[in-house]
C-alpha cells in the first residue's frame, strides 16, 4: 500500500453515526486522498472500527498505519473559500454526542482549526486501546 508522504487537506466531516470521521486530501503528487476512520456504532458493536485509506483498510499497529498517522499529524490544511464559509451559529446547531460536540465547539474558531481536530480526533482514536481491542 502506498502511504503519501506529505498530505494537504481539503475538507473533512464527522457522520452521525456514532462518530466515523472523513478526510479528503491530496498527496504531494496531487492525486485525491480519502482517509476514513469508520467508528460507527454498527463497527463498534461489531468490533469492526478500522481506518481507511482511499478505500482499502490498513492492518491495525501496522508500519503503514504507524506512517498514516504522521502524515496525517503534519499535513497541512487548505480549505476552499466555500467550506472556510460554510458554518451555522451554536444555536442551530443539534448535538448528539460528545465527540460531535466537540468538533461542533471548534467550528467557531474557524473551519480549519475544526478539521485539525478531526485529524487530532482520528490520531487520537486510532492509537487509543478501544481501537487496539477491536478486531
Amino acid at each position: 500500500m502506498h502511504i503519501p508522504q506529505k498530505l494537504t487537506i481539503l475538507d473533512g466531516a464527522i457522520a452521525l453515526d456514532g462518530g466515523s470521521i472523513s478526510l479528503l486530501g491530496k498527496d504531494q503528487s496531487g492525486n485525491t486522498v480519502n482517509i476514513s476512520r469508520d467508528w460507527s456504532l454498527e463497527a463498534q458493536t461489531n468490533c469492526a472500527v478500522k481506518l481507511y485509506l482511499n478505500k482499502m483498510p490498513i492492518e491495525k499497529r501496522s508500519l503503514e498505519e504507524e506512517r498514516l498517522l504522521d502524515v496525517l499529524k503534519n499535513a497541512e490544511i487548505q480549505l476552499s473559500e466555500e467550506i472556510e464559509q460554510r458554518t451555522t451559529s451554536p444555536a442551530e446547531r443539534a448535538v448528539l454526542g460528545e465527540d460531535i460536540n466537540e468538533y461542533t465547539s471548534t467550528i467557531e474558531d474557524g473551519p480549519e482549526t475544526a478539521v485539525r481536530r478531526l485529524i487530532e480526533q482520528l490520531i487520537s482514536n486510532v492509537r487509543s486501546e478501544t481501537y487496539t481491542s477491536e478486531r
